[in-house]
């Protein structure tokens, strides 16, 4: 014990003294006790031929023109990786397995990727069910900000489809999810659109002109230029951060015509945004030049700013989302008060019914199974079998796909 203390006491002397010589510029530390390369195809056991990694998609195979996998900036490519042992005694980790985490070592860094690692558990790698509950990994995604979870499956392929759209900016990039997916054994398919009998309209625009809830985006973006043209005061604008692109259009749109669009500091930092909304001073003195983001909870602000005449509130796909929600009418409301135009412009955050079957008949998987529907059994697709999951029931891989 004593050769080891005189060693370490060695070795800080040494280094003291290399500081003091060198004097190097100060840099900042990280806490991470090792790095573990998730891409490197290393053999997962030394007596075992199985090999296990990743690769990497980078956005150029999506996007042409934009990052290939040796443009992508190293600090993107880097997540602290937190690992939670799930126990013999449970099936999932719990929101109560991560408080007991973060008790003992701190809270899970934003930003993370979470691995699961099975310690002595009854419940094997092979298990059908996610070993994260719904709650937990809610909770991780939206406190935590989680980028992704690493878990033990079986062999079986799988994509799941989230909330695509064929009719966003980028429809290419949805083709090419499509391409990428093809021949897998499930594809979990989104289809909120199928939710209704009979389905709605796909109309881009109503007969009224006013835009559907399915123009496409480049339609929303023009319509919102054409709203600046006509406007004479301040521009408010009620959209949803977190479609970043929507954000970016709409701040072209009033820059082109002399304008500034301002967010709120949260939503500036969702959509990436640089310009934040600090001076209400700034808008009093000139509103002709602004155009001004606020969410719901911020309508007060209104009184503040104080729109003079022709001035304007662009509802766009921001919360409240629509009249079935009782504070849409609060919305309105604060609207009517102060005197704005309400103008609604937006894009149905799903794909239309035909671009879902499109989507399953483009993948070819051996199976679909519809997820965010009210009604899953009107996803009906020549040659591709269709299975509506019994409440209650657990599946494994066969029980999804049966052999042939």
């Amino acid at each position: 014990m004593r050769l080891r203390s005189f060693i370490v006491a060695y070795v800080l002397v040494l280094a003291f003294l290399l500081m003091a010589v060198r004097r190097p510029t100060p840099r900042p530390q990280n806490h991470y006790s090792h790095v573990v390369d998730l891409t490197d195809p290393t053999p997962a056991k030394a007596n075992s031929e199985t090999r296990s990694g990743t690769r990497i998609i980078s956005p150029a195979a999506l996007i042409p023109g934009t990052w290939g996998a040796a443009q992508i900036p190293a600090e993107r490519l880097i997540a602290p990786l937190v690992v939670m042992d799930l126990k013999a005694s449970s099936a999932q980790i719990s929101v109560a397995d991560i408080a007991n985490w973060e008790a003992l070592h701190g809270y899970v860094p934003q930003g993370a990727i979470i691995a699961v690692r099975r310690v002595g558990s009854a419940h094997s790698s092979s298990s059908d069910q996610f070993p994260v509950s719904s709650d937990a990994g809610q909770f991780l995604m939206d406190a935590r900000c989680t980028r992704g979870f690493i878990v033990e499956t079986p062999e079986a392929s799988l994509a799941f489809t989230g909330d695509h759209r064929w009719h966003g900016f980028h429809p290419e990039v949805t083709e090419r999810f499509a391409e990428v997916a093809r021949g897998v054994r499930v594809l979990l398919q989104e289809a909120v659109s199928l939710s209704w009998e009979p389905p709605p309209a796909e109309a881009a625009v109503e007969e009224d002109g006013r835009l559907g809830p399915d123009a496409a985006e480049e339609d929303v973006a023009g319509a919102f230029g054409d709203v600046l043209d006509g406007a004479r005061g301040l521009v408010v604008v009620n959209l949803y951060p977190m479609n970043r692109l929507r954000v970016h259009a709409f701040g072209a749109a009033c820059a082109a015509r002399g304008r500034v669009l301002v967010l709120e500091r949260q939503a500036a930092a969702m959509a990436d945004w640089p310009l934040v909304l600090e001076d209400v001073g700034a808008v009093l003195h000139d509103p002709r030049r602004y155009c001004v983001q606020l969410e719901f909870a911020s309508l007060p602000t209104l009184i503040d700013l104080r729109p003079p005449a022709g001035s304007i509130y662009v509802h766009s796909n921001g919360a409240p989302l629509g009249p079935y929600d009782p504070a849409y009418r609060v919305m309105e409301a604060w609207v009517r008060a102060l005197g704005l135009e309400f103008v609604t412009l937006g894009s149905g955050g799903h794909s239309r019914p035909a671009d879902v079957r499109r989507m399953v008949e483009l993948v070819a998987p051996a199976v679909v199974l519809p997820v965010h529907t009210r009604r899953p059994e009107a996803l009906l697709v020549p040659g591709v079998p269709t299975l509506l999951p019994e409440v209650g029931r657990r599946y494994t891989p066969a029980d999804l796909v049966p052999p042939p």
